[in-house]
């Protein structure tokens, strides 16, 4: 069974994959964002260590639509030592007239 909602069928507009989980904001598709907030964001991370603290691991990752960004990062320290990698991209390419290309 096909369970597809096509944009011209549904008032809310066109569905993705994370329209399926527990996490709205607004009585909206993930394609819209429910603030104009350029500082708007949606953000998780995760952090793990051993019990006597001698190896911490973390992950962090943040989705700003507003301002057309994704960024993450990840880092692990033993003892002294501590490695970190940042990372950031555009969440959609623009066309030439300035708009986005596809759906946040």
């Amino acid at each position: 069974m096909d369970n597809t909602v096509s944009p011209n069928s549904n008032p809310v507009g066109h569905l993705l994959e994370a329209d399926e989980l527990f996490c709205h904001q607004i009585m909206d598709s993930f394609a819209c964002v429910g603030t104009t907030d350029r500082d708007w964001t949606e953000k998780v991370c995760a952090m793990a260590m051993a019990r006597d603290g001698s190896l911490q691991l973390g992950f962090g990752l943040g989705k700003y639509p507003n301002r057309n960004v994704m960024d993450c990062y990840a880092g692990i320290s033993r003892g002294k030592e501590q490695i970190t990698v940042r990372a950031s991209r555009q969440l959609a390419q623009a066309k030439p007239d300035g708009n986005r290309t596809d759906s946040l």
